[in-house]
């Protein structure tokens, strides 16, 4: 719950962020329009070096999950076989008690 609730409050920075850029790009269009499209191609630039960042890091952080996953796999296989295998060592001595009164 904590992370959802860090993560709507870096969505919501992320928004008032860009609206407050929206806003001055808007003052900058009203005295002159090429600095307008000047600093619009700027901010869209930016904006798309920034997503790819972004993505880049998204798709890092993809490939560390996925091995994380592989591992955990991995080691849950491992304890169910020792489970099993504990668990047999238990029954078959619980049997042989059984079978000797």
């Amino acid at each position: 719950m904590d992370d959802v609730k860090a993560s709507l409050h870096r969505v919501k920075q992320d928004n008032h962020q860009l609206e407050t850029e929206l806003r001055g790009t808007r003052i900058e269009s009203r005295r002159d329009p090429s600095t307008h499209r000047h600093a619009a191609t700027a901010t869209v630039e930016q904006k798309a070096r920034n997503l790819q960042a972004k993505v880049t890091e998204n798709v890092d952080v993809l490939d560390r999950l996925r091995q994380e996953r592989f591992m955990l796999l991995k080691d849950h296989k491992q304890l169910q076989q020792q489970y099993a295998d504990v668990n047999e060592v238990g029954s078959m001595r619980v049997q042989k008690r059984v079978l000797s009164y």
